[in-house]
């Protein structure tokens, strides 16, 4: 189940990507890269952040023989993409580090809820994406159902309950 939103979330994040990629044939990201594909990554090391999405976007929907170096590679671009202000990026990296979400991918893919926390933080309280709002109340949720200390608890339904609101008024102001 978890691995079903993973895949909804990142294709929600990714629907949404509307920017000037043109008609890019990014399925073969590679050493002899063509003509589109080499303009989107020149771009992205101009700091072109849609560019930069791109390019993380392509590994993360790659089926590499190696998923280890697709991750690495969807990460560094992400980061960047994310670092030029682009939060569409800083919501698939959240994803991207989201433990509950990689089970079943290689074990040297690791998992960091902490850097998970920040860049769905990022996205959702700087740049306002939705997906991570949602994303965020369904962390906290989850670490509210599990917890026992009930001050900790109660935190945990808060902030559930304060970026369950948030993505509802992100939703209205479409």
């Amino acid at each position: 189940m978890k691995k079903i939103f993973y895949i909804l979330a990142i294709s929600a994040i990714a629907s949404s990507f509307i920017v000037g990629c043109g008609n890019a044939n990014l399925t073969n990201i590679s050493n002899s890269l063509d003509s589109e594909t080499a303009e989107i990554l020149k771009n992205c090391d101009l700091g072109k952040a849609n560019s930069c999405y791109a390019l993380g976007m392509q590994y993360i929907k790659s089926h590499s023989a190696n998923p280890l170096e697709s991750h690495k590679s969807a990460i560094k671009y992400m980061e960047k993409s994310c670092d030029l202000g682009y939060g569409r990026g800083c919501a698939v990296l959240g994803l991207l580090y989201d433990s509950s979400l990689n089970s079943g991918t290689p074990k040297e893919i690791l998992s960091d809820e902490s850097k998970s926390f920040e860049y769905l933080i990022k996205a959702c309280d700087e740049y306002e994406v939705r997906e991570s709002c949602m994303s965020l109340e369904r962390k906290y949720q989850y670490k509210f159902e599990d917890e026992q200390d009930p001050n900790l608890k109660n935190e945990y339904k808060q902030k559930a309950e304060s970026y369950s609101k948030k993505a509802k008024d992100l939703e209205s102001t479409k």
